[in-house]
């Protein structure tokens, strides 16, 4: 690129009010006009402690690190994305419209969802959201009367995480606005299709992508450029739905004993992605699910086809890795996202200042910012290279699997071809990225294309003689240090990218020559004398000792200033290249691109979990039969017992019971588990495997007393089943442990029973781990073709006069049959006297129930047991069972009432008319 026929006037994004807009290949779309404003947000952002400067810095600077070196992938991940969500409520609709805007990713998701009057719906879709908005937005109303809706305090107290609130003035929330938007930032071939779901009762999720969009251009500072925004609309009922409970409780994200994210979890056992792009697609697959079978046959489809060529597999795997880290998608947020105020290219004594130049001396700010973005460069252009071999090797293997083969439809040359040639007009042709600090500051340095003698040619020129003349005077202060140290402790030239060029020694072989007390690794002190050679500015880093002298931080000095003018000379070509692949419409190619690699990266992960775990595929069909189950976390503890698991399609209700430390709880979530393996695509840890696709997985797990939430162990179990009760449908997968813990026994299984019962009346299905040993019972006596005991089995014996308990952690048939065996489990901890006493209390108490029961009065029991004969009768004649079904029922009601009467507990005029009932 030319640098006389450049113009940094073509990174100004047009602000004309919005005629119709017509999509054509000459015809560039004017901007949207954002409403006036008549207030600023409410609370402003100087409540933040951030002026809308500083706001705008804190973004910029978290698009723009100086490097790709990543973070830990959650840091990067859960705490750099900024992700701004306008929410619309109806409540006379019932209806709620989401729009989320990524900052970082120049992205977007519209949804719309039920409204609840505990905003249930709108807790699961959030919490289920891969990266977490930090502000919310809404109407004024909503913060100003919260009497009348609980939704900002919904947002601000009840999300569970850190959020910031604030209101856009109504006229913002326009659905023609919003419509308009569309076609304004949306991808071209993503308008049609929005515009024909946003028109049709969406009403209030066009609303809100009219008010984020206003918000962000309003009080951001940020200017999204045409046909730059990636909009996704979701619809809920596309993926599987989990609220915040069952993510916690199944620690997909975070173990539940480990404050920071990290291994023994989901994610960290299926994370075998090498790219940020495949790592946020795994995330966002074990938050939602596919429900879809088709598409979910797609991909245990691939990854079979990987599983079964290993050549072709582990060269994908070996490409994979040479992306670097690089983040495609991040670099098509820069790409799409700039300021309202242009940032001008960095010149030498001339810097911008609200869109006017000043002469001032260039500061760090805007260097490292000029630094960053000719990093994305070379890092766009690495990526795309990859790209390229990785497109090659996949059309040489030959591959017909459906989502292999549009990964490659996807790569091919018609999308890398147009920026890589953009990108080689500015860029040397061996230009490249790199994760070193030392490399990608030498690749900055000779990355753009110059003239000869034009300034960046002749700083490279000043640069290189400096080099030389550094390189020789350590040759000459190196001849010193050896004559001292000798030439194995001899130091090297090193360029640190804090000091500059500096002596680095080993620490041992220097520490007697240093004038001042031994100092601590990363302490700064004064001078000292390692032979004849005085040095200063010395600095111990771990097993090695940094240092200067006068003359080498003088060149180093100089080196600095000339690659200071590479770098500025540098950014007005950065600044054109970026605004000429933005403004072609390159930004769409790079962003499917994106998702190609990200596809493939998270099918190659799943591959590698199968291939190292012994994984088989999961037969998608209505039952769910699972054979030799695995924990897919825990099965890699010594002894780990697999088990066997069934729920048919009438038999969805399964009571789990059996002794503390059982294996009760890794039973039941191992379901869980596996469900989730499945419908993300992957393979699952069985020697066989059926399974249903649900909608929904809801978990009920035990759980300490919420002082945070005021809330002790009994009204949180209550919430959550609330939570279950009304969201379950008959495709939901429901696990229960322990219920009824929190009040008295007696209410407690009377509880359980009920909402047992509803569920099973739903035809959820429900493992259902419990302590209640008459539940299971009941229920199976109540539902015999739908209810289904099972237990985890355990066996007593004495040895040497003391009482002992294995727990082999089987699954068998059937209720549990042994009711003592917690004085079983306790004898191991506590000696014979205090268990035999306990042994003593437990059958006084079973004593004294016996005969409170005994001593109610004839008329009390006729009048109970009549009750309940007809609470009976009525039940099973409202109920779905068949006749036969029906019949059998009233059989076993009409026996039992006359055992009562043989006992004298009723009359015979009771009997006989349940015997008419009967008949009836």
């Amino acid at each position: 690129m030319d640098a006389s026929t450049s113009s940094s006037d073509s990174s100004i994004i047009r602000r004309e009010a919005p005629p119709a807009i017509v999509r054509s290949s000459n015809f560039t779309p004017r901007r949207p006009t954002t409403p006036t404003l008549d207030s600023s947000p409410d609370p402003s952002n100087a409540s933040l402690g951030l002026s809308s400067a500083a706001y705008s810095a804190t973004y910029d600077a978290s698009l723009a690190p100086s490097s790709f070196a990543a973070p830990s992938y959650f840091e990067a991940e859960e705490f750099h994305h900024h992700v701004v969500c306008a929410v619309a409520e109806s409540r006379s609709a019932g209806v709620i419209g989401l729009a989320t805007i990524n900052l970082t990713l120049a992205s977007s998701q519209i949804i719309t969802i039920a409204n609840e009057s505990n905003y249930t719906t709108l807790k699961q879709t959030l919490s289920a959201m891969q990266h977490k908005p930090t502000t919310f937005i809404t109407l004024p109303r909503i913060t100003a009367d919260r009497a009348s809706s609980r939704l900002a305090e919904v947002l601000e107290d009840e999300i569970g995480w850190p959020t910031y609130t604030t209101t856009m003035p109504r006229g913002c929330w326009d659905k023609a606005l919003g419509i308009i938007n569309i076609e304004y930032y949306a991808y071209s071939d993503q308008i049609a299709p929005l515009k024909v779901i946003l028109s049709s009762n969406n009403f209030y999720a066009a609303c809100a992508f009219a008010a984020v969009v206003s918000y962000i251009e309003s009080y951001h500072g940020l200017a999204i450029r045409a046909g730059a925004l990636n909009i996704e609309y979701v619809e809920p009922s596309g993926v599987m739905r989990m609220d915040k409970a069952a993510i916690q409780a199944l620690e997909l994200l975070r173990n539940g004993r480990q404050a920071q994210p990290g291994d023994n979890t989901l994610f960290a056992l299926a994370n075998n992605t090498r790219t940020p792009e495949g790592r946020r697609l795994l995330t966002r697959s074990v938050l939602q699910p596919m429900t879809n079978e088709e598409e979910i046959n797609l991909h245990h489809d691939a990854v079979e086809t990987l599983c079964g060529d290993e050549d072709v597999f582990r060269k994908l795997r070996d490409w994979l890795k040479e992306f670097d880290g690089i983040d495609l998608e991040s670099i098509s947020g820069w790409l799409a996202i700039d300021h309202n105020v242009i940032r001008h290219p960095v010149q030498s004594g001339i810097v911008s200042s609200s869109g006017r130049h000043m002469s001032a001396a260039v500061g760090a700010h805007e260097l490292s910012q000029a630094e960053g973005d000719l990093s994305r460069v070379l890092g766009l252009k690495s990526y795309l290279k990859n790209v390229q071999a990785l497109h090659q090797l996949l059309r040489a293997a030959d591959v017909t699997d459906h989502l292999l083969v549009s990964v490659v439809s996807k790569t091919g040359a018609d999308k890398t071809g147009p920026t890589l040639g953009l990108l080689a007009a500015v860029l040397q042709e061996d230009a490249a990225y790199s994760r070193s600090a030392a490399e990608i500051g030498h690749a900055r340095m000779w990355a753009i294309r110059a003239l000869p003698n034009d300034a960046i040619d002749l700083a490279r020129t000043e640069h290189r003689r400096t080099r030389e003349e550094a390189e020789a005077y350590f040759a000459l202060k190196l001849a010193l240090f050896q004559e001292v140290l000798g030439e194995a402790a001899a130091p090297k030239l090193f360029d640190d990218k804090d000091k500059g060029l500096c002596f680095k020694f080993k620490w041992a072989d220097v520490r007697q020559y240093v004038d001042t007390d031994e100092p601590q690794p990363g302490e700064i002190w004064g001078q000292a004398k390692i032979g004849c050679v005085r040095v200063n500015l010395g600095i111990r880093r771990g097993e090695h000792y940094l240092c200067q002298t006068d003359r080498l931080l003088e060149l180093s000095q100089q080196l600095r200033v000339h690659s200071d003018i590479i770098t500025k000379e540098s950014d007005k070509y950065v600044l054109e290249l970026r605004n000429a692949i933005a403004e072609a419409g390159y930004v769409t190619d790079l962003t499917a691109i994106a998702k190609a690699v990200a596809q493939l990266d998270l099918i190659c992960s799943h591959a590698e979990l199968t291939t190292t775990h012994g994984y088989v595929r999961p037969k998608l069909g209505k039952e769910l039969a699972l054979i030799k189950a695995r924990h897919p976390i825990m099965e890699a503890r010594r002894g780990f017992v697999p088990n066997d698991v069934f729920s048919g399609d009438d038999t969805k209700f399964v009571v789990v019971t059996g002794t503390n430390m059982g294996g009760k709880t890794t039973y039941i979530k191992t379901i869980a588990l596996i469900q989730i393996l499945a419908q993300i695509g992957c393979f699952v840890p069985a020697e066989r495997a059926a399974v249903p696709i649900c909608d929904r997985i809801f978990v009920r797990s035990a759980t300490n007393d919420n002082a945070a939430g005021n809330a002790g162990t009994f009204a949180v179990e209550m919430d959550e089943m609330s939570v279950i009760l009304h969201g379950a449908t008959n495709k939901s997968l429901v696990i229960i442990d322990e219920l009824g813990r929190g009040t008295s026994t007696a209410e407690g299984l009377g509880l359980a029973a009920a909402m047992a019962e509803e569920l099973v009346k739903k035809k959820s299905r429900v493992f259902f781990a419990t302590h209640f040993l008459d539940l299971g019972k009941m229920l199976n006596a109540w539902y015999p073709s739908q209810v289904l005991n099972v237990h985890m089995t355990s066996h007593g014996s004495v040895e040497d006069g003391h009482a002992t308990i294995s727990l082999p952690h089987t699954v068998v048939a059937g209720p549990v049959n042994n009711w003592d065996y917690g004085l079983e489990l306790a004898s191991r901890y506590f000696p014979a006297s205090l268990i035999e006493s306990a042994r003593q209390w437990s059958k006084y108490h079973q004593e004294q129930a016996e005969l409170s029961r005994k001593e109610r009065t004839s008329d009390e029991m006729k009048s109970a047991a009549e009750v309940a004969l007809m609470h009976h009768m009525e039940q099973a004649l409202s109920s779905q069972m068949s006749n036969i079904e029906l019949a059998e029922r009233l059989e076993v009601v009409t026996d039992q009432y006359k055992a009562l009467e043989e006992r004298g507990e009723v009359s015979n005029e009771g009997g006989e008319a349940s015997n008419d009932n009967a008949e009836a």
